[in-house]
C-alpha cells in the first residue's frame, strides 16, 4: 500500500522531553522489567493495506485515486532501489575481481 509518514504540528504548550530518558523508560531492563510504553515489535507495526487505505481516506481525506497513485509511486521507488542495490553488488564484484587480477599481475611483475 501507500506509505504513511509521521506528521508534526508545533504546539508551544507541548512539553519537551529528553529522548535518551524516554528510551530508557521504555526499555525492558532488570531495573524496569515492565515499562509503560515498551518498544513494539515488527508485527505490531504492520498495518493491513485495506486498513491503511481506510485510515488515509478517513483521517487524511485522500481519495482512492490519490492512494492508488501513491502506491504505484512507492512501488516504482522500491524497484529503483532494488536495481540500485543490484548494480552496487555487481560493481563490488567487478572491483574485487579487478583487485585480485591486479595482485596476481603485481606478484608476477615483482618476481
Amino acid at each position: 500500500g501507500p506509505p504513511i509518514s509521521l506528521d508534526y504540528k508545533d504546539d508551544p504548550q507541548t512539553q519537551v522531553h529528553d529522548v535518551e530518558i524516554y528510551e530508557q523508560l521504555r526499555s525492558v531492563t532488570p531495573e524496569n522489567p515492565t515499562p509503560l510504553n515498551p518498544r513494539r515489535k515488527g508485527d505490531e507495526l504492520f498495518i493491513h493495506p485495506s486498513h491503511r487505505q481506510y485510515l488515509l481516506m478517513r483521517d487524511a481525506g485522500f481519495s482512492r485515486m490519490q492512494i492508488k497513485q501513491a502506491t504505484e509511486e512507492a512501488q516504482r521507488a522500491a524497484m529503483e532501489r532494488k536495481k540500485g542495490a543490484k548494480r552496487s553488488v555487481k560493481l563490488d564484484e567487478m572491483l574485487e575481481k579487478a583487485n585480485s587480477r591486479f595482485r596476481v599481475w603485481q606478484k608476477k611483475s615483482t618476481s
